[in-house]
């Protein structure tokens, strides 16, 4: 959780796909948190809902991601605190569709249906993170053998000097 920032560069990811917000959130302990937001007027960020709350929330539970033109017509959507919101339509893809950790949503202020393009980019987003983690994990491993190791070749060390002076 600590490789995203909870202040994105402006024109980035948001940019990249030309959505007018883009939020990136992550599974928590069940629930799902938006830990990164680019948005005129931040939303969401830091706030945690249940899996069927909100959106990403429901991509994640699901491992499938979601297209929504009008969210006020799709009933995927709870009302709440998204309706009441300046968000019209979104996209919205898991970070691994397999087990996911996270997803990263792309949000407009009037009815958009994403093109292609934009989902492609997105679902490509979506997949550098996910390999992105997968590397922090192989990273983290092996720092803990490293670790693992330095404690061998220490015990080792004694071991050879108490042989040593017998």
């Amino acid at each position: 959780k600590t490789l995203w920032t909870s202040e994105p560069r402006q024109g980035t990811n948001a940019a990249i796909v030309s959505a007018g917000e883009f939020r990136f959130a992550l599974e928590d302990d069940g629930e799902c948190q938006y830990v990164s937001e680019a948005a005129p007027k931040p939303l969401l960020l830091g706030r945690h809902f249940t899996m069927e709350e909100c959106p990403s929330g429901w991509v994640m539970k699901r491992g499938e991601p979601i297209v929504v033109e009008d969210i006020d017509s799709d009933p995927r959507i709870p009302a709440g605190v998204f309706r009441k919101k300046s968000i019209v339509s979104l996209a919205v893809v898991p970070i691994r569709a397999s087990q996911p950790l996270g997803a990263i949503g792309i949000y407009w202020g009037k009815r958009h249906r994403p093109t292609p393009r934009q989902l492609n980019l997105l679902k490509g987003l979506a997949h550098a993170a996910s390999i992105a983690f997968d590397n922090v994990g192989l990273y983290r491993d092996l720092e803990h053998r490293a670790e693992d190791a330095e404690r061998s070749a220490e015990r080792n060390r004694i071991l050879a000097d108490a042989s040593a002076a017998l």
